[in-house]
């Protein structure tokens, strides 16, 4: 229970810090603010989320690569079952990950 309180205190010493050159002072403390509510303080993920947001192309692509692999995924699939019909590979041998690809269990 120690432990939990001097980790606690640390945390609450440990100021969250951002140094932007040249930016307006409004615009740096709205984002400091949005990242407060949003993001516990994570400068760093509330930026990643702004990017993200910015340039979905990123996002279109990573997705546009995920469906290739699911597509070659599907063509290996049927592949097996034209070479060997007696044997069907069943669904259960898929699997969604977290990041939506599909792997083989």
């Amino acid at each position: 229970m120690n432990e939990l309180r001097e980790f606690t205190q640390t945390l609450k010493r440990m100021k969250p810090a951002l140094t932007i050159s040249r930016c307006p002072e409004k615009t740096v403390e709205k984002f400091k603010q949005l990242a407060k509510e949003g993001f516990c303080d994570d400068y760093g993920m509330f930026l990643k989320h702004l990017m993200d947001t910015a340039y979905p192309e990123s996002l279109q692509t990573a997705l546009a690569i995920q469906k290739i692999i699911e597509d070659m995924m599907n063509m290996e699939t049927r592949l097996a079952n034209l070479e060997n019909p007696d044997r069907t590979i069943p669904e259960g041998e898929m699997k969604r990950m977290c990041d939506g690809t599909m792997r083989r269990i």
